[in-house]
């Protein structure tokens, strides 16, 4: 079902469009476990057929700030490609620990901790049939 949507997008201006979310995973509770630090995202497809890749990155600390993506793609092929651009984009801002040696080995731990995570949204959000490698 169709409908208005408005996805914001971090320094640019918001993304409107009608249509509709085929597919999403949130990344705020992992094995079990609720994240203080996660990224969500979402694939929608517009009433003339137009994917768009939606990230956004959501913090719970004090001095970190929110983070939104969202682009059109080309097709299918594209999502994976966007949603890694955007993955890119959220971990080079400044998130984590303050830039010295003594939290070198934790800040690596909490980044790879967030891309390994990311990777597996990738996976449930492109497991539909529709986002599928073909082979003829």
């Amino acid at each position: 079902m169709a409908e208005k949507i408005k996805l914001d997008r971090t320094g640019e201006s918001p993304l409107i469009f009608t249509g509709e979310k085929i597919a999403e995973s949130t990344g705020k509770w992992h094995a079990g476990a609720e994240q203080t630090r996660w990224h969500s995202l979402a694939v929608y497809r517009t009433e003339s057929g137009t994917l768009i890749a939606a990230a956004a990155y959501h913090t719970n600390w004090q001095g970190e700030a929110d983070w939104s993506y969202a682009s059109t793609a080309s097709g299918p092929d594209a999502l994976d490609m966007l949603f890694r651009e955007a993955l890119e984009i959220s971990l080079s801002r400044s998130i984590g620990y303050p830039p010295a040696d003594a939290y070198a080995e934790k800040q690596m731990r909490m980044l790879q901790s967030l891309r390994d995570r990311y990777e597996g949204q990738i996976s449930e959000v492109l497991a539909g049939d529709e986002f599928a490698e073909r082979i003829d």
